[in-house]
């Protein structure tokens, strides 16, 4: 890397340079945002909702949010524009 993190630029075989850039720079995140699904509202209630994950899940999505009744159907889930899971973690709060 040149200068200040710059790729290094070397020349080409038809005489226009080529870059060259070294192993990626290591980076820092600094905080996230986030919104879980079901009852995790923090990071560590997150994990303990994906260590339990059958306590916590819905048997299907609920009617006032939408049917599943038309977009469940094949067990094998091959068939395109349809799923065969039967499960989901929805919001307990109004996203808006």
């Amino acid at each position: 890397m040149g200068k200040m993190g710059s790729p290094d630029q070397t020349p080409g075989s038809s005489g226009t340079k080529k870059t060259v850039r070294s192993k990626p720079e290591p980076i820092t995140i600094i905080g996230t945002a986030r919104r879980f699904a079901g009852p995790a509202t923090s990071p560590s209630k997150l994990w303990d909702l994906l260590a339990s994950p059958q306590k916590n899940a819905l048997r299907r999505p609920i009617g006032d949010r939408f049917s599943a009744q038309g977009f469940f159907h094949h067990p094998d889930g091959t068939y395109h524009g349809h799923t065969n899971a039967a499960h989901a973690y929805l919001f307990e709060s109004d996203p808006a």
